[in-house]
């Protein structure tokens, strides 16, 4: 959200995710799951395809480099 506050994660009344929101989360817990990094995926949700592209690594790598952090053994 502070790299690129111009992708909404929320809908305007701040109580639900926007699209994606859940695109994002949904990423998350992939990588959660499987421990493994979402590249080039191709299923985009109704996102366009540079901001799904641009989501799934990110939310790869906030699973996966903090690990610990998370408890994922």
């Amino acid at each position: 959200m502070e790299d690129h506050p111009e992708i909404k994660l929320f809908d305007t009344g701040l109580n639900h995710p926007s699209a994606r929101g859940s695109y994002l989360m949904a990423c998350v817990i992939y990588a959660t799951i499987f421990k493994e990094a979402l590249e080039n995926v191709e299923y985009y949700f109704t996102l366009a395809e540079e901001d799904a592209l641009y989501l799934q690594p990110v939310s790869s790598a906030l699973v996966l480099e903090n690990l610990a952090l998370w408890y994922i053994t």
